[in-house]
């Protein structure tokens, strides 16, 4: 019997419910993951869920997007937390662990290796949210209309730091969201002509802070009437044709 099921098979014959606890792991620092989790035990904690930083987790609302952010400033990465575990499980063996976080940060590491390292380290279970796990599909490929044969796609593991990367590539980030600092259309011309990395925020939350701190720009699409916003497929598309007009007049 696994750790979760002997915990909830002891806490039903107490009559009592589990507290779970969550916290991001590398915040606010790396050296005091493995302690929390020891004083959460200390506190009652029948199970500890452990955060692993991801650069863009808006839809779990501010206070998990901050602890983020925080946590990747330090470097955390997905294989730093396998770590954090492996070393509570040297005075801790009881206690279950499961680890929360995207799919991007898993399947970097390669879904094998991630299950060895987690299993060696004593992670008792893993949460992946659905939302965040987009790929190019077949009715992606289909939608696309023959777009997605001609460009390449990728997925980032962490996007502020392919960000970063792109910056220092030469390219200039310009963020799309409803309350740009300028219009798309009023971009330019110097800027249009180089390379660009075009970031859009999502349709209900935008983008993360730390996201919209590294863009080099925010433009919006001029909205009249009662509209509030686009989809985010169609505004990217809107983005990147009055891109297209300024590069190419």
């Amino acid at each position: 019997m696994s750790r979760i099921s002997n915990t909830f098979s002891h806490l039903q014959q107490q009559g009592r419910k589990a507290l779970i606890p969550f916290f991001t792991a590398g915040d606010p620092n790396p050296s005091d993951c493995v302690p929390i989790m020891h004083a959460l035990v200390a506190g009652g904690a029948n199970i500890i869920e452990l955060g692993v930083p991801f650069s863009d987790p808006m839809a779990d609302g501010p206070v998990i997007q901050r602890s983020s952010e925080r946590a990747l400033k330090h470097g955390v990465t997905l294989r730093d937390v396998i770590g954090y575990v492996a070393d509570f499980r040297c005075t801790n063996t009881h206690t279950p662990v499961v680890l929360f976080g995207y799919a991007n940060p898993i399947e970097s590491m390669g879904l094998q290796q991630f299950a060895k390292l987690a299993k060696a380290a004593g992670v008792d279970g893993v949460l992946v949210p659905e939302r965040r796990a987009a790929g190019m599909t077949a009715s992606a490929w289909k939608t696309s209309a023959g777009a997605a044969t001609r460009v390449p796609v990728s997925r980032a593991v962490n996007l502020t730091r392919s960000l970063v990367e792109f910056k220092r590539a030469g390219c200039t980030i310009i963020g799309l969201d409803s309350d740009g600092d300028t219009f798309v259309q009023d971009v330019s011309q110097e800027i249009a002509a180089g390379p660009i990395v075009l970031v859009v925020g999502g349709e209900a939350t935008g983008m993360s802070r730390l996201v919209r701190d590294t863009c080099d720009m925010i433009v919006s699409i001029p909205m009249f009437d009662e509209t509030e916003s686009l989809n985010a497929g169609v505004a990217a598309g809107i983005a990147l044709y009055e891109l297209a007009k300024i590069r190419h007049p």
